[in-house]
């Protein structure tokens, strides 16, 4: 038994070097000069806005061929999300240069809301999320689903809202605020508010029912990332802020002691700049990383020194354990094979 269990700790020691190792990503260049992506779908595709705001169509690409987004009559359109079935939300002019929310399926742009409104989000029911003004300075989150059109979310009263992220549960999360002006977080399920509290941002769900977000740090104009579970606030993240995170806990955000804006940060703490996620980047600085997929592909903006700024999409590559974890492994292995050999009896 003794054995066994030495056996097994080589084991462990070893699964966890192999798991410890540092994440190494392909990046691949979706896009020309002066695009950005905004989001990426399960399957890598990726949703791609253009950096010249008088004249700009999103498009949608999975890195060989593109489908660019009409508007909705204006000179602009700007998409903000995109689902597994690769429908988009955003925002567009309309012929009376109106900013209108629209969703984009099967080829085509449909506005499903008034002027003044965006559609931000989008799971994979359909279910669209996004803000809309109604009244003078004042806009409020809504969410849109094609049986029951647009629906308002916010405090009673003229109180302005707005929503940050939905899961494919049907959950949103948001914020609103409330007669004394105090912005709270809150979840909206089922036509009902939650509230979380407040002293926090919280912009998306992440694993095992928790959230994720930042609160401000006392005194220093920065902040902390969090992670918001069960009415307690975590900091498992080296990181100033929190974009986007996957069904892993993979987060995406920034270290503001590095004034660094494409992190990576692993639910143990680790943090990692592009510099040490690529192979090669000796010609790539990094402007921002904007969205994770459960697979770990990750979209953002990638700037090559001495040239341009493109859409980046990052690939995960299999990691390949040092000499020394391999080692680490065989021996683990090996003293099992031993452990386990048939045994002559003594009595025979």
């Amino acid at each position: 038994m003794r054995n066994l269990a030495t056996a097994c700790v080589l084991l462990t020691l070893s699964a966890s070097a192999l798991a410890a190792s540092t994440p190494k990503y392909e990046f691949v260049i979706l896009s020309s000069n002066d695009w950005y992506a905004t989001a990426i779908a399960s399957n890598g595709t990726v949703l791609l806005s253009q950096s010249n705001w008088n004249d700009s169509r999103p498009i949608v690409t999975d890195g060989v061929q593109q489908t660019m987004l009409g508007t909705l009559g204006g000179r602009t359109s700007y998409g903000y999300d995109i689902n597994s079935s690769h429908t988009v939300v955003g925002g567009s002019r309309d012929s009376n240069d109106q900013v209108r929310a629209f969703i984009w399926k099967d080829n085509v742009m449909t506005a499903i809301g008034g002027a003044g409104s965006t559609a931000i989000g989008i799971n994979d029911a359909g279910t669209v999320i996004g803000t809309y003004v109604a009244g003078y300075r004042l806009e409020r989150g809504f969410v849109y689903t094609e049986a029951g059109g647009m629906v308002d979310i916010g405090m009673p009263g003229l109180r302005p809202s707005t929503v940050k992220a939905i899961h494919d549960d049907g959950r949103i999360l948001g914020q609103a605020e409330d007669a004394t002006g105090t912005w709270n977080n809150f979840v909206y399920e089922n036509g009902a508010m939650t509230f979380l509290g407040a002293g926090m941002t919280l912009t998306g769900f992440a694993p095992d029912g928790g959230y994720y977000g930042y609160r401000p740090k006392p005194n220093l104009g920065t902040s902390d990332a969090i992670v918001f579970r069960d009415g307690v606030v975590e900091t498992p993240y080296h990181l100033g802020s929190i974009t986007a995170m996957n069904a892993s806990g993979l987060a995406l955000g920034t270290d503001f002691d590095t004034n660094n804006i494409g992190q990576l940060g692993l639910p143990d703490g680790s943090a990692y700049s592009i510099e040490q996620l690529v192979d090669d980047p000796d010609n790539l600085t990094w402007s921002s990383l904007l969205d994770i997929n459960d697979a770990g592909q990750i979209s953002g903006t990638g700037c090559i020194l001495g040239g341009g700024c493109y859409a980046i999409r990052l690939d995960p590559l299999a990691a390949v354990p040092e000499p020394t974890t391999w080692a680490m492994l065989a021996a683990g292995l090996a003293f099992v094979g031993w452990t386990a050999r048939p045994r002559r009896s003594w009595l025979a």
